[in-house]
């Protein structure tokens, strides 16, 4: 490969060009990386520079040649003999003219010359004296005497560029105000920039400019573009490693503080962590979206853009904001639904217990003592915070990190559940067993809830708490009014958690038996329909018949997953109504209770199945 194309130019005159050419390979072709790069690019250097003093001077060139080749014609006389013998010819002689004749002196025996040609020639060739001895000590001395004065030569020279450097850097900043890229540039195209350690020394004050807080952001931004440290900092790390990693991190702190600017008209979250203080207000906090919001934002910050956190952001505002959404989990909304749903479940228990224990209350008086009673249970509840205490201590960790994903807890409950309200169906207790029943199914409720709490959202809870006090009147009121109800609402309480549970958790425990799944939503099915149909001249006796129907509810819940869409909802719905219109003349046993209200989650449960079925073929989910 050629010096020009080493160097990146064509063939040129111009030294500066040369120079210029030269700069600019040697900023990526470092001695300290690549030093056989390195070395072939210094030869290139030395190569151009000695080429280009023979490129303007190819004219001039070709007349000494022209005379060389013409200089033997002219020479036509020989040159007059010496006087004495003559001396040994040179090795190599460039241009040798034609030697002339011998004379009769030339051949003239050297004895009989006389003795003052001897004296001449004599003097013409004297004895060599003898060499002297060199002093060493002198020598070392002259030699130490030139290496002082290269030293003092080369720091004088770098004194002159940190000079120059530093005069140039002063100039760019007066005019770094207005296109400072532009303003840039031109400084490192100029002259003073072909000088290499000028060169060096000016991008060594950028980078510590960079690294200072006075820089603002868009100069930063523009020098760090111009000098193209992001693709290659090599340089600048080795000679100001501490100041390069600083002005990398503030250029990316500047960068994600102009993205959050940007964001905080549209993210309310964003404004407050931007603003000078926090302030007193607390109100915001209230607002579940907005405290979410934060939440996410400062454990973002604090995690990932800790650069944004320490160079950016005012560090008090964001601790008090910090602070403020840490282990906040009652807001406004929650408030509400706590107050629908309590005041709604406390005028369900208080019209039970009136009714139970024969008392005639003013209904005004029940509704405001309701009121009373969930207001001073929600003001309890926010007052002591029992989930916060739970969770802060070593117990309330063992069981919600340990104890709650152990899977005795999380299915354990399930055959429980099953065992209970079968014999529900089957047997009418006396007041003991009634008891004892109410307490098992609070229980089984209570571990449910628990265990579901990994997978359910707070609105499962809400919906499954409504429909279990909706349902459980139904069935005190209808079939099982022995057991209370407590128990009736415990029971659709835990077939709730069961249904919006699904199959899901349980099949993924069991991956090698995922191909059974299939046939066993068929014979479900299949089931279902004899199950339904058939229980006019079933061999089973009715509450037999009625414990199998339940049971074959909530193995369907195991074997589905519920799909809760708007649309899904209604076109369900319209299935459900016409089943139910067309399958109950069909069998008067399906009119007597429990068969009843067993044929409602019989044929729910159905719907959400075939539904499964349905979209399972479009994304290859069994639980879809």
């Amino acid at each position: 490969m050629s010096a020009w194309a080493v160097l990146g130019i064509n063939p040129t005159p111009d030294v500066r060009a040369i120079k210029r050419a030269y700069a600019r390979k040697l900023k990526v072709t470092r001695p300290e990386d690549d030093a056989e790069g390195f070395q072939e690019l210094n030869d290139a250097y030395q190569a151009a520079l000695q080429m280009a003093a023979y490129l303007d001077s190819d004219e001039e060139q070709a007349e000494p040649e022209v005379l060389v080749a013409q200089a033997p014609a002219q020479c036509h006389e020989p040159a007059p003999a010496p006087a004495l013998a003559p001396a040994p010819a040179p090795a190599f002689m460039p241009l040798q003219e034609a030697a002339p004749e011998e004379t009769q002196d030339d051949l003239e025996p050297a004895w009989q010359r006389p003795v003052a040609a001897w004296r001449e020639e004599a003097w013409e060739r004297p004895v060599p004296l003898l060499r002297e001895v060199p002093d060493e000590h002198a020598q070392r001395l002259a030699r130490q005497k030139e290496r002082e004065q290269a030293r003092a030569a080369a720091q004088a020279a770098s004194e002159a560029a940190f000079t120059l450097a530093g005069q140039l850097w002063a100039g760019f900043l007066e005019r770094a105000a207005v296109s400072p890229k532009y303003q840039l540039s031109l400084i490192l195209e100029g002259d003073d920039m072909l000088n290499l350690e000028v060169r060096e020394h000016f991008e060594l004050f950028a980078i510590q400019y960079c690294a200072g807080a006075a820089c603002s952001d868009e100069l930063r931004e523009a020098i760090v573009t111009v000098f193209g440290w992001e693709e290659d900092d090599a340089f600048v790390q080795r000679r100001l490693p501490e100041a390069a990693g600083e002005a990398m991190a503030r250029l990316r702190a500047g960068r994600d503080y102009l993205q959050l600017q940007q964001r905080a008209s549209s993210e309310p979250a964003i404004a407050a962590l931007l603003a000078d203080s926090a302030g007193r207000r607390f109100g915001r906090t209230l607002r579940s979206g907005f405290t979410r919001q934060m939440q996410q934002q400062t454990a973002l910050i604090r995690e990932y853009q800790r650069e944004l956190l320490y160079f950016k952001l005012n560090l008090d505002v964001f601790g008090e904001w910090e602070k403020r959404v840490a282990g906040r989990r009652y807001f406004l909304e929650t408030a509400l639904w706590s107050l629908a749903v309590g005041l709604f479940g406390l005028n369900l228990l208080a019209d039970y217990l009136v009714k139970s224990s024969g008392l005639d209350v003013d209904p005004n008086l029940r509704i405001a003592l309701c009121v009373a009673l969930a207001l001073a249970g929600g003001a309890a509840w926010t007052l002591y915070q029992p989930l916060a205490k739970l969770q802060g201590g070593d117990r309330g960790a063992w069981l919600l990190y340990e104890v709650r994903y152990r899977p005795d807890v999380q299915l354990g409950w399930i055959p429980v559940f099953a065992l209970l309200s079968a014999f529900m169906v089957l047997y009418e207790p006396q007041t003991a067993g009634a008891w004892l029943f109410r307490v098992a199914l609070l229980a089984c409720a209570l571990v449910a809830g628990f265990a579901n709490s990994v997978m359910l959202e707070k609105v499962h809870y809400v919906f499954g708490a409504l429909a279990a006090c909706l349902f459980g009147s139904i069935m005190a009121s209808r079939y099982f009014s022995s057991y209370g109800y407590v128990t009736c609402m415990a029971s659709a309480f835990c077939a709730m958690q069961l249904l919006y549970r699904g199959g899901a958790d349980l099949w993924s425990r069991m991956p090698d038996k995922t191909h059974l799944l299939l046939p066993l939503r068929c014979a479900w099915l299949a089931g279902t329909m004899a199950i339904v149909l058939g229980a006019e001249g079933s061999p089973l006796p009715l509450p037999l018949h009625a414990a199998l129907c339940w049971l074959w509810v909530l193995g369907g819940m195991l074997l589905s997953n519920p799909t809760i869409h708007y649309f899904a909802a209604a076109v369900g719905g319209l299935v459900f109504m016409f089943g139910l219109s067309t399958v109950q003349p069909l069998s008067p046993a399906l009119k007597t209770q429990p068969l009843s209200l067993l044929v409602t989650p019989l044929f729910g449960v159905a719907i959400f199945m075939i539904m499964n079925m349905i979209r399972t073929k479009k994304n290859q989910h069994p639980f879809s």
